[in-house]
């Protein structure tokens, strides 16, 4: 095997991915049986999904696009080609991992103050899931749940109304089985809240059961208001063993740690899928999906059960978000009118992101 010299760019080889070889042979064939086969889980057909797949089987293609570079170090001047991406979110491994390692940079230098941080996980019963499938804007019920029990919690301890926590909330429907619906909220909470004059003031973390409960009632009580779900629903809710309802609060990050504020950006915004754990047999029509061992690592193939390829291809699929879906929301500190007043009184910073980095812009070049 030959090593890359380092410093020599070598493009990547789209078509080699077996989430390409299952999408050109089968994406067609799914498309034509969705209404019968999977819409009654699923929901009705999305046209961003056939949207995002054509562009996907463009990613990469010079034929489809490229932009010419060229150094410009007169001692170099050396020229290549760059095909365009997709800029596929949420589908495309290799144009997601792109957003995510720009979304974890920004956040952790141009967003987080230099204040402790911990992961904070809401996640919701089952009963109550497929709300949030068949009505994709309720989504948004969870982050501002979260965020409004945390906030109201925080507050209590810190006997100031006027006090807020920083908050990042990433919006994910999927866990360690993409085939799973599971609606849930990470975020990235501030182990405090800051005052208005900018003062920020530590607290000892929510207790995770009262948080719970707190971010339990908000939730079902704005769906009840909205009629998506009955006082019947909450009585038998009310009478699981198991509310299904949990919070999990990671360790604190430690200001002035951007590895692992990095590191924490980067899961609570990854990718629903894992080429690493992906495999595709064209010739016998067949997926493996390998899951996670108790160690977190891929199981062998051998372990991972056959699965058939609109199957596979309706899991994925699902986790596409609609157009112009926010999926990472700022509250609090944290928020868009937060930091637009803060940056009134600095210097803004040269080295920023736009905000909207989940969000889909127009393109800015043009296909050839």
């Amino acid at each position: 095997m030959v090593e890359p010299v380092a410093g020599v760019y070598l493009p990547r080889n789209p078509k080699a991915s077996p989430l390409f070889g299952l999408v050109e042979d089968y994406f067609d064939e799914f498309e034509r049986v969705y209404d019968d086969r999977f819409a009654p889980k699923h929901g009705f057909w999305r046209p961003v999904i056939r949207k995002v797949a054509d562009r996907f089987l463009d990613c990469g293609d010079l034929r489809h696009g490229f932009a010419r570079i060229r150094c410009e170090n007169p001692e170099c001047r050396q020229e290549m080609i760059l095909a365009f991406s997709c800029h596929g979110r949420y589908f495309c491994p290799s144009c997601h991992a792109k957003r995510v390692a720009a979304f974890a940079d920004w956040l952790a230098a141009e967003v987080l103050a230099d204040v402790p941080h911990r992961q904070v996980v809401f996640t919701v019963p089952k009963l109550i899931r497929q709300h949030f499938r068949f009505d994709r804007q309720l989504l948004g019920l969870l982050s501002a749940g979260a965020y409004a029990a945390v906030r109201e919690m925080m507050q209590a301890v810190a006997d100031d109304p006027r006090a807020v926590p920083g908050m990042v909330v990433s919006l994910q429907t999927y866990g360690d089985q993409t085939a799973n619906w599971h609606p849930h909220c990470h975020s990235i909470v501030t182990d405090g809240v800051f005052l208005p004059d900018g003062f920020f003031q530590p607290l000892p973390p929510p207790d995770p059961q009262q948080l719970m409960l707190l971010f339990r009632h908000k939730l079902l009580q704005e769906l009840l208001r909205l009629g998506k779900i009955y006082p019947a629903t909450i009585e038998i809710l009310d009478r699981f063993r198991h509310t299904g309802f949990s919070v999990y609060q990671g360790h604190p990050v430690l200001p002035g740690d951007t590895v692992a504020r990095e590191k924490l950006a980067i899961y609570i915004s990854r990718a629903p899928i894992s080429l690493d754990r992906l495999s595709y047999d064209g010739p016998n029509g067949t997926v493996e999906y390998r899951p996670k061992s108790s160690s977190g690592h891929p199981l062998l193939a051998a372990d991972a059960p056959h699965q058939e390829p609109l199957d596979v291809l309706a899991s994925i699929t699902d986790h596409i978000p609609d157009t112009g879906q926010q999926l990472i929301r700022y509250l609090g500190w944290y928020s868009n009118k937060s930091r637009g007043s803060a940056t009134k009184s600095r210097p803004i910073s040269r080295r920023r992101y736009p905000d909207r980095l989940f969000t889909p812009g127009s393109r800015t070049t043009r296909r050839t």
